[in-house]
């Protein structure tokens, strides 16, 4: 009798265990993908709204900056009302990066310069909005991706 009653409660104990765990990781796939699903649905509003704000600015500087070679790109500053407004973004951390792309895929303005004359035409996030469509993916591993 007690031999099986210890092997009950360890058999209990293992399940209780498993239970948990499996209990555990759902709800952090669960937080993890909630806490995705807002911060796209705030960055998209945050775009809506500065690019509602930067428009006129930001065509006339793609028009300026539409037939320059991508290694002239890193010399061509934005505008001085165009920089403050980029600038007031980054300010508080909410926006980590901007980048802007003109019609080609080519980075004709990044607050990490590097990305500055790069083409990205191949990727997908531009191949959705070249299209007309909102991409905003924010990739978790383990760490949200800045």
């Amino acid at each position: 009798m007690f031999r099986l009653l210890r092997y009950f409660s360890v058999a209990s104990l293992v399940a209780f265990l498993a239970t948990l765990v499996v209990l555990v990781w759902f709800y952090r796939q669960v937080a993890v993908e909630g806490i995705s699903h807002i911060a796209e649905r705030s960055n998209l509003a945050l775009a809506r709204t500065a690019l509602t704000s930067l428009s006129p600015l930001l065509l006339d500087h793609l028009r300026a900056t539409e037939n320059l070679h991508p290694e002239t790109l890193a010399r061509y500053p934005l505008p001085p009302e165009l920089s403050r407004t980029v600038g007031n973004l980054l300010v508080d951390r909410t926006v980590v990066r901007v980048n802007l792309f003109n019609r080609e895929g080519t980075v004709i303005f990044s607050n990490r310069e590097v990305q500055v004359g790069k083409n990205q035409r191949g990727n997908e996030g531009f191949r959705a909005a070249i299209r007309g469509n909102v991409a905003s993916n924010l990739i978790y591993r383990d760490g949200f991706n800045y």
